[in-house]
């Protein structure tokens, strides 16, 4: 199962490209919360209240007792993913799974809004700190947090990897930086889906989803 969800100014890129792209054999759940951030724009006024939202939203699911997949709503698919992140998770025998979001501090990073979860007592718990790190101002935000705690506390006890660049994000054409028109692009042929992060404001995310997909359809 693919849980999703969205806040009103979300609604286009959910409605014309999360689910307009997503294989007709997923099954996906989504959520509509409250717009706590009038913009929408990551780290404005009101974003952390959305994230915590999003850290109790993921806590449900893992209460659920099944493997599923977490995903923002800025995110266009050209292929299947479920299966293909299973298999990895089985063989790997991991607990957590995600999409590569670049490196920060010399260390690569997981991203929070594209990932495998495996339900434990452990993955609860990791959860819960990342969510009591984003309410205490410990840390900035949630992915923070969260790599935060796979690369400290739980570096021994929770067996997580990162998603190949099938699964994209422009950090691999940008080093990392934020995207703009004139940024040349590299996309592999057999990209699986593509996260529209390292842009900020909900209008241009849909212009690097266009581009992408014009890329992708060459």
């Amino acid at each position: 199962m693919i849980y999703t969800f969205y806040t009103d100014t979300h609604q286009e890129l959910l409605d014309d490209w999360f689910m307009k792209t997503v294989d007709d054999a997923e099954k996906v759940h989504v959520e509509k919360f409250d717009q706590e951030c009038s913009t929408g724009s990551f780290m404005d006024e009101g974003w952390n209240k959305t994230m915590i939202k999003k850290v109790d939203y993921i806590l449900e699911c893992i209460s659920n007792n099944k493997p599923f997949i977490h995903a923002d709503c800025d995110i266009q698919f050209f292929d299947k993913v479920s299966d293909d992140m299973s298999k990895i998770m089985d063989e790997k025998d991991l607990d957590i799974l995600g999409q590569d979001d670049g490196w920060l501090g010399g260390i690569k990073t997981m991203c929070a809004g594209f990932f495998m979860c495996r339900p434990s007592d452990t993955m609860k718990e990791v959860f819960e700190n990342v969510k009591n790190m984003v309410i205490s101002g410990f840390s900035g935000n949630d992915q923070l947090a969260l790599n935060f705690l796979l690369q400290n506390n739980y570096s021994d006890t929770v067996r997580s990897d990162l998603l190949d660049e099938k699964y994209y994000s422009v950090w691999r054409d940008t080093n990392c930086g934020l995207w703009s028109e004139s940024t040349q692009l590299n996309i592999p042929s057999s990209i699986k889906m593509h996260h529209a992060n390292y842009v900020t404001g909900v209008d241009t995310k849909i212009k690097l989803m266009k581009e992408i997909r014009k890329i992708h359809a060459k």
